[in-house]
């Protein structure tokens, strides 16, 4: 149900929009059909369907209390190379071509990178990264939730690389649970992770700026994007490595939460 799914199977027609909401519609005639629903994540709490909902019990089963949030890095590991990781499938909703450019760029510098979970876009990435002989980047296939977890939190950055799109209010669960870890995020382009990141400082925005704010109405070329993006990171790891992880669990908590969605929702959720 990810829009940025349907604009890339629509390539960006003008029925994108019309076509989300038919079949937002469509899905929220059947949960409204439901006397009881398991929820996956807490993101899709949140997804306008669940706001039609009456008298649906949500079985929920929230992030392992033993995976316990980062707020700092130990001193030994302020020297570590910067440590990025993406979980959950990458497809069509994400933008693979930004992400192998930055892949490629990083490739000589101190960054690691790590990969859970599959899907066609995963099989790009590793091919890519085969053909390029990217010897920092790890691939860890399907992990347990808690494990995905673990790494995660040990991570500086994890990613939220969505491709752009006519719709972008989408929140994901791989936002949300490095939100649960304090783990800050890298989130591609201009969307509703992205206006969250900046409102809360908790991670960092690769995004190409609007052509007239650029010299001569031109616009970056991506490696001039990614190049500024690096050096970013890098002048602000200091920050990165402490105060937004504490920005990112505190959003995790006052939006995220299981007493967060049930404030927002009314509704009760049953751990299972």
């Amino acid at each position: 149900l990810w829009p940025q799914s349907i604009s890339a199977l629509l390539c960006g027609s003008p029925l994108t929009r019309l076509m989300y909401s038919l079949i937002e519609h469509f899905v929220s005639t059947i949960y409204s059909s439901f006397t009881n629903l398991f929820v996956s994540s807490p993101s899709f709490m949140f997804a306008s369907p669940f706001n039609s909902l009456k008298g649906v019990e949500l079985l929920y089963s929230w992030e392992p209390n033993d995976v316990l949030p980062r707020f700092g890095c130990d001193s030994d590991e302020l020297a570590f190379p910067i440590r990025v990781i993406s979980i959950g499938n990458l497809g069509s909703a994400h933008d693979l071509d930004l992400l192998e450019n930055l892949l490629l760029y990083t490739a000589s510098l101190d960054f690691t990178w790590s990969f859970v979970g599959g899907g066609s876009g995963m099989l790009r990435i590793r091919s890519f990264c085969s053909l390029h002989e990217l010897k920092n980047v790890i691939f860890y296939g399907f992990l347990p939730k808690v494990d995905c977890l673990h790494l995660c939190s040990k991570a500086d950055l994890s990613l939220v690389p969505f491709r752009k799109s006519e719709i972008s209010d989408t929140i994901c669960y791989r936002f949300v649970s490095s939100l649960s870890v304090a783990t800050p995020v890298i989130s591609f382009g201009e969307n509703a992770v992205s206006e969250l990141v900046r409102e809360y400082s908790c991670g960092i925005i690769l995004s190409n700026p609007n052509c007239s704010e650029l010299p001569d109405f031109r616009s970056l070329s991506s490696t001039e994007l990614i190049s500024d993006f690096v050096v970013s990171i890098s002048s602000q790891l200091s920050y990165l490595r402490s105060s937004a992880r504490a920005s990112a669990f505190e959003l995790f908590q006052s939006c995220f939460s299981q007493s967060a969605a049930e404030k927002s929702l009314g509704k009760f959720f049953v751990n299972v």
